[in-house]
């Protein structure tokens, strides 16, 4: 029944000179896939694991809105194209991200190729503050899947060097 009803619609927009519109095959559809080097201090590394505490990879996908999208566009001009987060140990390691293709209506709206960009901070699952202060990528996303993106991370609090006090001269009070 429900072919029949899809043949009749299909039959009926031929009749009046319209056609069905064609899905974009998914082949035509770019996937992206990108890298992240994550490299953390040894002192963040040890605070990390002492508390428990995970790490988020926050990936957002966007673009500039093209002339004619300003509507579309959201802080500063910017046409939101997705994001992904993942949670992952605070372990020096590679972590592999695949972007399903972004959607083609929005890509539509965007001036240029696609951007991302990556920010690092902790899962707040141990402690509600984030504690790391990482590198950033922002840039093409394209050019993300040439080489591995290195962020580095580091802890927010400063490594307190103390200084041993130097020695009284003789004869002071």
């Amino acid at each position: 029944m429900r072919i029949k009803l899809a043949l009749t619609a299909a039959v009926a927009l031929a009749a009046c000179g319209e056609k069905p519109e064609a899905e974009v095959p998914a082949a035509d559809a770019k996937s992206y896939a990108y890298k992240i080097e994550l490299s953390f201090s040894p002192r963040t590394l040890a605070k990390l694991r002492e508390l428990g505490e995970k790490v988020t990879v926050s990936n957002f996908y966007y673009g500039l809105a093209a002339p004619g999208a300003a509507a579309q566009a959201e802080t500063m001009g910017q046409v939101g194209l997705g994001d992904n987060a993942m949670q992952v140990e605070p372990v020096n390691q590679i972590v592999r991200v695949s972007v399903s293709p972004l959607d083609p209506a929005k890509l539509k709206d965007i001036e240029g190729e696609p951007k991302l960009l990556i920010n690092v901070f902790t899962a707040r699952k141990a402690v509600p503050d984030n504690l790391i202060n990482c590198g950033i990528y922002d840039d093409d996303l394209a050019k993300a899947e040439a080489v591995p993106l290195v962020i580095d991370c580091d802890l927010i609090e400063p490594e307190i060097l103390i200084e041993p006090e130097a020695p009284e001269p003789p004869g002071f009070p």
